[in-house]
């Protein structure tokens, strides 16, 4: 952890030296193989072995005599993994991540805190988790753990389309029997082929790895403006397989969709490569983005890989100018670095700048007590690319969650009526006779009415904390 840490101190120097916004991912996902003590459930003469392990990575059915000890991945073309797909749902798993992460995130929240108000946007977006879903990174061919001895010229293909369902473990692992039987998808007998999981199953599982890794974040003092998720989905469609063939007698993996980011810690990211780089024409974007009501998500993945200058211009457009999009990630850059094509299109969308009226996070909001029950609470917006027709709310409540678009998710105490928009404003904060609570949260909520088809981007503050005089 220390050299971690000195690497990250080391890259926050260079953020700020060269006033380059950072979006970073923390992540405790893709990687696990320094933690046998959490995954080697089968060989007692490894370290870390303990059959208690069965419990952490993922079963291809609903008992832990179907527990994964291999799996694979493909990023470009296939590679083994050393390790199985981990369990999102095991507490301990959850602790051993929590350890790892917090430390790391504390550290990005005391230097984000130390900037001057100028200088806040050198922190673009801290993504608390990294291209997660069930099923792909650690995807599992059938008798896979037959391999796990075996040279890895001797192994499947087929990827994802010809792997087993994950996710068991997450949705059933921890169920007592009774509800484990009214459970679709963990109901089958030990030994029967197992029951299909439902994308929605897995949607619940992923979005909650999300909410925790999230929550971390927020507790070690990263603003909720800051933070996002970045996770994987098929948005056009699940792949198509072929099920019950001689050579693939099971049934077609399903994985989790874009609905899955919506989730009230974070903004939400998706990869989006390919065929799915275009947010505007994808079957499950469009409607994740309608639940979160006009707040800002990212594309923390990116790439066309191929394509005219006017396929990558439509693409990039399609991605970085859709909605309420606030990040866009070239990843593999490399695989594009000698194409003069790919890379002008980059260049040129960069250089065109945002292409709708943004309303950014307030950059400043400060309050005045008039009385025990009564506040001038004032702010100060950004706008980019748009100087009217913004319009704010302030809200207060004894509550800090939020919901997705990252308004306060209970406005008990104050909700003001939509005021015109400006550079900067205040308005009157009153409590209600009665109110007893030590403090409270409020927060501005900027929002503006963009293009032709009259989408609605929000943008909302991080709360700022009052506590009502004596």
């Amino acid at each position: 952890m220390p050299v971690y840490l000195e690497s990250i101190d080391a890259l926050l120097s260079l953020v700020d030296a060269n006033s380059l916004p950072l979006s970073v991912s923390l992540d405790a996902t893709q990687w696990w193989q320094a933690r046998p003590d959490l995954y080697n459930f089968w060989n007692a003469s490894l370290p870390g072995f303990s059959p208690d392990n069965v419990n952490n990575v993922e079963w291809t059915a609903p008992f832990p005599e179907n527990a994964t000890k291999i799996s694979w991945r493909d990023w470009g073309s296939q590679f083994r993994m050393p390790t199985p797909h981990p369990n999102f749902a095991s507490p301990a798993y959850r602790a051993a991540a929590a350890e790892s992460l917090i430390p790391i995130a504390k550290r990005i929240a005391q230097w984000y805190t130390g900037l001057p108000p100028s200088r806040k946007y050198l922190l673009a977006y801290v993504r608390s988790i990294q291209e997660t879903w069930i099923g792909t990174n650690y995807y599992y061919y059938p008798n896979g753990n037959a391999l796990l001895d075996q040279p890895a010229s001797k192994d499947p293909t087929g990827g994802v389309t010809a792997s087993l369902q994950l996710g068991y473990a997450a949705v059933c692992g921890g169920l007592s029997e009774n509800v484990r039987a009214r459970t679709p998808g963990c109901n089958s007998s030990l030994g029967a082929p197992p029951q299909p999981l439902a994308p929605s199953q897995l949607d619940a599982v992923t979005q909650s790895i999300g909410s925790f890794f999230s929550q971390l974040m927020l507790d070690a003092g990263i603003p909720r403006s800051k933070l996002m998720v970045h996770f994987g989905s098929f948005f056009q469609r699940q792949p198509a397989c072929t099920p019950f063939t001689p050579s693939f007698p099971y049934a077609c993996a399903v994985f989790n969709t874009p609905a899955a980011a919506v989730l009230p810690e974070a903004f939400p990211g998706w990869s989006m490569y390919a065929a799915d780089a275009n947010a505007s024409s994808d079957d499950g974007v469009p409607a994740a983005l309608g639940a979160l009501d006009g707040g800002p998500w990212g594309a923390p993945e990116f790439n066309m890989f191929s394509g005219s200058y006017a396929q990558w211009t439509a693409g990039l457009h399609g991605v970085g100018s859709f909605k309420n999009n606030r990040l866009l990630i070239v990843q593999n850059y490399e695989s594009i670095q000698h194409d003069a094509v790919a890379c002008s299109a980059v260049v040129d969308f960069v250089r065109s700048g945002v292409q709708n009226c943004l309303v950014d996070a307030p950059a400043q909001l400060s309050s005045t007590q008039l009385n025990a029950s009564a506040w001038t609470v004032s702010w100060t917006l950004q706008f980019v690319g748009c100087q009217t027709d913004v319009t704010v709310r302030v809200l207060a409540s004894t509550f800090p969650s939020t919901v997705p678009s990252g308004e306060l998710a209970v406005p008990d105490v104050f909700e003001s009526p939509t005021l015109p928009g400006a550079v900067a404003g205040s308005t009157l904060l009153t409590l209600s006779p009665g109110f007893s609570a030590q403090y409270f949260f409020w927060q501005v909520v900027a929002s503006v009415t963009v293009g032709s088809q009259g989408v609605q981007q929000r943008m909302a503050s991080d709360a700022s904390l009052l506590v009502p005089g004596k």
